[in-house]
């Protein structure tokens, strides 16, 4: 074993010049392996401590009494606390309105994490990324507060989930109150904190996504692409490695043993790597905060990792390596026209993947296990379609046997006699787009759920409300509006029972004379005695709601509703709206969707992915045309000793690639159309046919961009053979 590892080293780290490609290849493919694993185990472990971090900030809410929730009662309590939404960097930022229960205002136990005191009176303490964005807290009405643990008083690492989380703790000004029940919940402590606590209740959109979502995203835009590029890069062609493969063949040297020394010597070419990145990931990876085409940042160290768990990583890259490396052929391509088993096999398994995700969305599957086998049945696609692509083209080739043109029979023989060989970039070029559909299609459902999940008013109204005393607050917005010089109706809205279904809400006209004049109506017609249905139609149809009638059961307040509606003569921004009635106690804008105009956190890690992911397999694309273009310089010079022209091998080595190019995007482009649609039946992804197109022809034109690219070199390598 001894020898066959210093023959191995020899021929892997060899000074010759023709093993440089190989080098390069194999150590640049496994650094980025073993880094995109390690990273990949950084983000779920993230995934999994960025909630619990969250939840502390969520404090351990009162004791349940009798059939309440635990956070319903004041026994005991601290602190009141109203989560609700405030518009800033085009988002809806989570707001935590803070008030503490009498006799506590300077207990400890009422300040959250990331605080070092609860804020005055109508002061508001943001985090260092709405600070960083240009925000204050006059800008939504309030008052700033120092009291924060971080820089410049901002909120603490301690209260945040991520960098860049938006976020703002407010307490009520003196003499208002976030009144009781509805959406109050009670803190008993914030000392400790609910170990039954969910990552969300007081961030709507968290800027790390769970752990459900995070796992099998990396495994699909992280590991699998960076794995693709590895078994590429462990077939990247050596003329040293293979003389040295025909000098153990001369000497007898037996089978199993040739391949062995072919797998060590991959082997430790992806060591080299792998230890690189070990090296760099342990040096530099507590400051890998940056997550690329997002504006999601990290703390330091989010992404360390503890010394054990390099051992896996690397252990998985020089492994799959090893395994690929024994999988080289150690004699010159045998050319059969039979299909060997295994290439069957994955044709069996690519049909039987896609099954698995059309039954998905069936109901034969249960719902519970429905998301999980859809996903399993993705991962199944993009594993088995390399492997059943030279297959399906060597079938389409065989198609072809019949053609008259001399190029397109010359193309589909060398196609049925090497099709694994010939269809590489193809393989390649599938796993792109399936990948890259996928994040296309979750990014069309997140963006439709964050469109959906807007309010909107066809009436141009601003919807409001807010906690404490409803009259009292009312009056205080029509005067503070006034002293703006603000020309605007308020109007109070009411809600109706929906035990039997949804229904919508109703206006409430305080003063029928007013509400008629605004609207440029005639008082005396509409507001006459007995003329109920004459306003009530009035005001459907200048702001879309009716009046409430004699019948009308009307719905109990549960503190979320929207509790008046603001109508203006001029343009009036969300903004005015927060800055001018930011007093207000827990003041709740209902917000539209030309307002959250911001990506969601969970889209802008998708983007991310399918960047990453189009990025890591198309440097595979191009390493493996970097092969094919060495084969086809010399394949060009036997062409024309046989008397072809340039022009003719030209057209038989395109016709050569573009034929498991389209055998290999037609298929990714129907499996991609399985998942999307199959995804939209879960409502998990979104089906859009146009957007898949686009994707499979970008890609498309990367195989064949680089290949116009590598034309000169190819011609001139053609030249130097001949001589």
């Amino acid at each position: 074993m001894r020898t066959v590892l210093r023959f191995s080293a020899a021929v892997a780290f060899s000074h010759d010049r023709r093993q440089r490609w190989r080098q390069v290849c194999l150590l640049a493919a496994s650094f980025i392996a073993t880094l995109a694993v390690l990273v990949a185990l950084g983000l779920i472990a993230l995934s999994y401590t960025s909630p619990l971090r969250a939840g502390a900030m969520l404090g351990m809410p009162t004791a349940a009494v009798g059939d309440e929730y635990p956070g319903m009662s004041p026994d005991g309590a601290v602190a009141a606390v109203v989560d609700r939404g405030t518009l800033a960097m085009d988002r809806q930022v989570p707001t935590v309105w803070i008030e503490p229960i009498a006799g506590h205002e300077d207990d400890p136990t009422a300040v959250p994490p990331g605080l070092d005191e609860l804020p005055g009176p109508g002061e508001a303490v943001l985090s260092p990324a709405l600070v960083a964005a240009g925000y204050t807290a006059e800008d939504f009405g309030w008052l700033s507060s120092a009291a924060g643990s971080g820089t410049d008083g901002t909120i603490g690492d301690e209260g945040l989930a991520a960098a860049s989380e938006p976020l703002i703790f407010v307490r009520p000004e003196a003499g208002t109150t976030l009144g009781e029940g509805g959406a109050v919940t009670y803190i008993a402590t914030y000392a400790e904190s609910d170990p039954n606590a969910v990552y969300g209740g007081n961030s709507y959109d968290p800027e790390v996504v769970s752990v459900t979502m995070m796992a099998p995203g990396v495994a699909i835009f992280l590991v699998v692409p960076s794995l693709v590029l590895l078994i590429s890069s462990s077939r990247a062609r050596s003329l040293v490695r293979d003389e040295r493969l025909r000098f153990l063949h001369t000497l007898g040297v037996r089978a199993r043993t040739a391949r062995t020394t072919m797998a060590c010597e991959t082997g430790l070419l992806a060591l080299s790597g792998a230890l690189i990145a070990v090296l760099a990931h342990a040096v530099f990876g507590r400051w890998l905060t940056v997550i690329p085409a997002t504006s999601i940042r990290l703390f330091p160290g989010d992404l360390s990792l503890p010394w054990w768990v390099y051992l896996p990583a690397v252990a998985v890259t020089v492994g799959c390596a090893f395994f690929c490396g024994a999988l080289g052929r150690l004699l010159p391509r045998r050319r059969s026209r039979r299909p060997r088993a295994g290439h069957m096999i994955a044709v069996a398994g690519l049909v039987a993947a896609v099954l698995t995700v059309i039954g998905s969305a069936t109901s034969w599957v249960s719902p519970s296990v429905a998301s999980t086998v859809f996903v399993g049945g993705t991962i199944g696609v993009i594993i088995f379609l390399p492997l059943a692509v030279p297959t399906l083209s060597a079938a389409a080739a065989s198609s072809m046997r019949t053609m008259r043109s001399p190029v397109l029979w010359a193309a589909a023989r060398r196609l049925r006699h090497d099709a694994v060989h010939l269809s590489r970039v193809a393989s390649v070029l599938g796993v792109l787009i399936v990948v890259v559909s996928f994040a296309v299609a979750l990014w069309g459902s997140a963006a439709a759920t964050q469109a959906e999940g807007s309010s909107s008013h066809s009436s141009g109204a601003i919807a409001v409300g807010w906690r404490g005393d409803p009259e009292g607050g009312l009056e205080a917005a029509r005067d503070a509006f006034a002293e703006e010089g603000r020309d605007v109706l308020i109007v109070s809205t009411v809600s109706q029972d929906d035990t039997d279904g949804p229904m919508p809400r109703l206006v409430d006209v305080d003063d029928c004379a007013s509400f008629v004049a605004f609207f440029n109506g005639d008082s005396a017609d509409v507001c006459a005695p007995g003329n109920g249905d004459r306003l009530s139609d009035f005001a459907e149809a200048n702001t879309g709601m009716r009046t409430p009638e004699d019948t009308t059961r009307l719905g109990p307040d549960d503190g979320l509703g929207d509790d008046v509606a603001i109508f203006s003569r001029e343009p009036l921004s969300t903004q005015n709206v927060q800055r001018i009635l930011g007093f207000l106690p827990a003041l709740n804008i209902s917000l539209t969707a030309s307002d959250v105009t911001a990506p969601l956190p969970i889209v802008q890690w998708l983007v991310a992915g399918a960047l990453v992911a189009f990025a890591i397999l198309g440097l595979a694309i191009v390493r493996e045309i970097g092969d094919r273009s060495v084969e086809d310089s010399g394949r060009d010079v036997i062409y024309q000793r046989l008397g072809l022209s340039l022009h003719t091998s030209d057209k038989l080595a395109w016709t050569v690639l573009l034929i498991p190019l389209v055998v290999s995007t037609v298929t990714a482009f129907f499996c991609s159309l399985v998942i999307s649609y199959a995804g939209e039946v879960l409502q998990i992804a979104k089906g859009d046919t146009l957007k898949l197109v686009l994707v499979a022809a970008i890609s498309l034109a990367l195989p064949i961009g680089a290949i116009l690219l590598t034309i000169p070199a190819r011609r001139a390598a053609a030249s130097v053979n001949r001589r």
